[in-house]
């Protein structure tokens, strides 16, 4: 976006109207789907404790319930298009839903680096095809730590739940959901890890969709 925003101002390239909002409509896509939602479980991490502990109230259905929904609709709106333009059997759209979470922090983190002056490398380079082999650490460790925090702070919410608040279990149900996109990341670098072990030529996301 920020290289590119010249293009969408009037005359300034031949893309039409409609190419100009398929391209907004995109970035916003982007945003909506994964930095804002890595941001909004990293709040919920930060808002567990004070939860735990009752120091503030609880939040309100009004602000947990739009996560929920956007959780809905993004899973519906995947499966209708899979069903409509891929026609995939469930067992391969459920391999690609994984695929697709998997890489929201990935997203996010480079698109908060691609923010701060003076950054042109975003990703890191990884072994392709018969290359030699190099050893590196587990690629999804910031989403395995995070997911387990996410995971923990979940069922310390609902088993601190002696009342059985609605609120409180809703928050914890909010708090595995967001969970997902960051244990997906974590499921295929652990199979990517099992595939290496048995074929160092075989990938992971072809096993998983397979």
């Amino acid at each position: 976006m920020k290289k590119h925003w010249r293009q969408f101002l009037p005359g300034a390239s031949r893309l039409d109207h409609d190419q100009k909002w398929e391209f907004i409509f995109g970035w916003l896509n982007w945003f909506g789907a994964e930095i804002i939602a890595v941001a909004a479980a990293m709040l919920n991490l930060i808002w567990v404790p004070f939860v735990i502990f009752k120091v503030v109230v609880i939040p309100a259905v009004l602000l947990t319930l739009p996560i929920i929904a956007a959780f809905l609709v993004s899973v519906v709106h995947f499966v209708c298009s899979y069903r409509l333009r891929v026609g995939v059997p469930y067992r391969q759209m459920l391999g690609a839903m994984v695929v697709f979470m998997s890489v929201q922090w990935t997203v996010a983190s480079a698109a908060f680096k691609a923010a701060l002056p003076a950054r042109h490398n975003y990703f890191h380079r990884t072994r392709k095809g018969n290359g030699a082999k190099v050893l590196t650490g587990f690629t999804a460790m910031p989403e395995a730590v995070i997911g387990g925090l996410l995971v923990a702070g979940a069922v310390t919410v609902y088993a601190t739940n002696f009342y059985r608040f609605f609120e409180t279990d809703l928050f914890a149900g909010i708090l595995l959901i967001q969970s997902l996109p960051f244990l997906s990341a974590v499921t295929l670098g652990g199979l990517e890890r099992l595939n290496e072990a048995r074929n160092p030529n075989t990938s992971a996301m072809r096993r998983l969709l397979r």
